[in-house]
């Protein structure tokens, strides 16, 4: 049970959204920006998000994994949100913004929490499995979105609709992720793996 939990929020941290939103942003600060404009909000994403990686393995212990994980989820939710709006109005010089506020989010919660709780609840085997999960779900999201966006939500890769589509898409997730969280993901901070164990096998926090 532990380890269909772990499959499922790997899925879920891809299902966030965090490759596309990695691709058009990139898209969005050469695209719509000046050369030396665009190279900095490119350097500046990269800060943003190992700086917030380093911030979020010094408090995930002291705020807990849960409470930080729907924080992190409930931020991106808006952040989705928002960017769908400001792709349908076109209103890029703020969408900056917002990406950075996504992978803030993404990665002071989603992106680090999956990896601290694997080990915390899973045997090798198990965190092979995951890494497996995790390598499949980036895969089918790398190279499914484009056709998505192209063929489903809009009609070509750069359809302002069907890129707001894919933000919904993906914020819809997030949403489902907060509810898997919230019901099923318990608090491992400063708990032995003994400890952990008998959270993991409650009948309360297990998935049947």
């Amino acid at each position: 049970k532990a380890l269909y939990l772990n499959l499922m929020l790997i899925a879920l941290q891809q299902l966030s959204g965090i490759d596309a939103v990695m691709f058009y942003a990139a898209k969005i600060f050469k695209g719509n920006f000046s050369p030396m404009v665009g190279r900095f909000l490119q350097i500046l994403w990269a800060l943003i998000k190992v700086s917030t990686a380093i911030i979020s393995s010094f408090i995930v212990d002291r705020v807990g994994r849960k409470p930080l994980f729907m924080i992190g989820t409930a931020s991106i939710s808006i952040s989705l949100l928002i960017l769908a709006y400001l792709t349908i109005e076109d209103m890029y010089v703020i969408k900056p913004i917002f990406l950075y506020t996504y992978i803030i989010a993404y990665s002071i919660s989603m992106g680090p929490i999956v990896w601290i709780f694997a080990p915390e609840t899973l045997p090798e085997r198990g965190i092979n499995l995951v890494l497996f999960d995790h390598w499949t779900f980036s895969f089918i999201i790398v190279f499914a979105y484009p056709y998505m966006i192209s063929n489903i939500f809009g009609n070509s890769p750069d359809d302002l609709k069907g890129q707001a589509t894919g933000y919904l898409f993906f914020m819809n997730f997030c949403l489902f992720c907060m509810i898997v969280v919230l019901k099923y993901l318990p608090e491992t901070a400063k708990k032995t793996r003994e400890e952990i164990y008998r959270l993991m096998h409650s009948r309360t926090n297990s998935i049947d």
